[in-house]
This record gives C-alpha cells, sequence and structure tokens, in this order.
C-alpha cells in the first residue's frame, strides 16, 4: 500500500502478544506471569485492564499535535501513548524479553503488615519465570536472509520493503558465528536471531500495521 497515512500502529499489548504467541516461551509452573507493564518509563506503556480511564489507553480523537495528521484532520489514537521515552523503554524491553525472559517475568509481591515493616518488590524463584527456546530459529541463523524472511512473514505480514530487509541482513551478517567451540557458536547464532527480530520488532514497517 503506497498511500503513507494507510494503516494503524500496533499497540504494544497487541506487540507483546504476537511475540509470545510466535515465538516459542514456556512456563514451567503453567502461570504466565508479565507483571504490570504500564509503566511507560521502564515497560511498554499498557497492561491487560489497565488502561487509565474507561475510555481505553487512548482518546478515539486523538492526533499528534504539530504533525501532518493534524493538518490533514485525520487521527491517530493510538500515538497517543507514544513518546520518545516510550520508544527507548520499549526497545529496552523487547530485548530483555528476548534475551532474559526468566528474569523479565518473575512475579513481584510485597510482604509484611499494612504500615509496618513492608517489604516491596521481592521475587519469586527464578523458577517460575518464562523460558524461550530458539532451537528452530538458531539453526538458520547462519543464513541472514533467510532467518530475516523467516520473521518477515511471522511478525510483518511480509510486510517489510526489501530495503528494509537488506539493511537488517547485512547488519546481523556481521555477527560472527564461526567460534570453534559448539556451546559458543550457539550463542553466537542466538545473538543473530535476537540482533533480527529486535530490528524488526522495533521497526516502523512491522509497527504500522497496513
Amino acid at each position: 500500500m503506497n498511500d503513507p497515512f494507510a494503516g494503524k500502529l500496533r499497540e504494544p499489548m497487541i506487540r507483546l502478544a504476537q511475540l509470545m504467541r510466535t515465538l516459542d516461551y514456556r512456563s514451567p509452573d503453567g502461570f504466565w506471569r508479565i507483571g504490570n507493564t504500564n509503566n511507560s518509563e521502564w515497560a511498554i506503556g499498557q497492561s491487560p485492564l489497565g488502561a487509565s480511564s474507561v475510555f481505553n489507553f487512548f482518546r478515539p480523537d486523538y492526533a499528534p499535535p504539530g504533525t501532518e495528521f493534524s493538518k490533514k484532520k485525520m487521527v491517530a489514537p493510538e500515538m497517543q501513548i507514544v513518546s520518545e521515552v516510550s520508544t527507548i523503554s520499549q526497545a529496552n524491553f523487547w530485548y530483555n524479553m528476548l534475551s532474559q525472559p526468566q528474569v523479565m517475568t518473575l512475579r513481584k509481591f510485597t510482604r509484611g503488615k499494612k504500615n509496618v515493616d513492608r517489604v516491596y518488590n521481592l521475587t519469586d524463584k527464578k523458577d517460575t519465570g518464562l523460558s524461550l527456546f530458539l532451537e528452530e530459529e538458531t539453526k538458520i541463523a547462519d543464513n541472514p536472509l533467510v532467518l530475516v524472511e523467516r520473521f518477515n512473514i511471522l511478525f510483518a505480514s511480509g510486510q517489510l520493503s526489501r530495503e528494509t530487509k537488506e539493511a537488517i541482513v547485512k547488519s546481523i551478517g556481521k555477527l560472527p558465528v564461526n567460534d570453534t567451540d559448539t556451546i559458543e557458536r550457539e550463542k553466537q547464532m542466538k545473538n543473530r536471531v535476537i540482533g533480527a527480530l529486535l530490528m524488526i520488532l522495533t521497526n516502523p514497517e512491522y509497527i504500522v500495521l497496513k
């Protein structure tokens, strides 16, 4: 679609749900704990049932001020929760969910009597966090073109442009996968997988669904 104003922004929580449904995340005890992700400074600015009002996370008539949207009297409601800070924090969140999901998904809780000796932000044992298995992806990480095209289909519905795919392929192709130690080489392959995923998850051609 050539219209630059066509499409809608994928909401952060939709992107998180897609990430967890598409990749091989597993819960060791059957509980899928992602915690409160409403904070836009360290998380994604959205959480299920966490809207600030009954009108959802954004106004239906919102348009970013001072933009072409406003000039053309168009609306982009999902942009109301987008900022310079949220853009960076979401990129960090995706990276952590890919590289250390067990740490990111530990259940937080508070212990102690109200207003008396309360201890906050305690966490469960690490084995209650989610694990991510990337065996299938690491098998093809030595072929960046195949890897990127796989994620292009799975995440972006094949809508990444040729220029974008070439740029991602070139970038992850610079990550070495030549270690003679099997374990270290597998880590290198996984780094390529995470790098490719991160560049797609933060790419405007993926974020804007057309």
